[in-house]
């Protein structure tokens, strides 16, 4: 995570936008006075929003905790996609 000045930010915005874009990191834009914004690429941002989502219901946090738990014991089938 990197942070930077607003003046830093908007004198080099195509260099942060970039970096968040290329390496998957997240910036964080300093602005005295105000409250810190953050930037990120929008992949990075639709994965948080799904996870989220997923985690944000107890039925489906409770299936994926069994899921993981299943895995985790050894408890998983490897299986083949069947492509039309």
């Amino acid at each position: 995570m990197r942070v930077v000045s607003f003046s830093d930010a908007r004198n080099n915005l195509k260099e942060v936008l970039d970096t968040v874009a290329s390496d998957c990191s997240i910036t964080i834009i300093h602005r005295r006075d105000h409250e810190d914004a953050v930037v990120m690429s929008l992949a990075d941002y639709n994965s948080m929003a799904d996870t989220v989502h997923l985690l944000s219901n107890r039925e489906n946090r409770d299936h994926l905790a069994k899921s993981i738990a299943q895995f985790k014991a050894g408890k998983a089938k490897k299986r083949t996609l069947i492509e039309e």
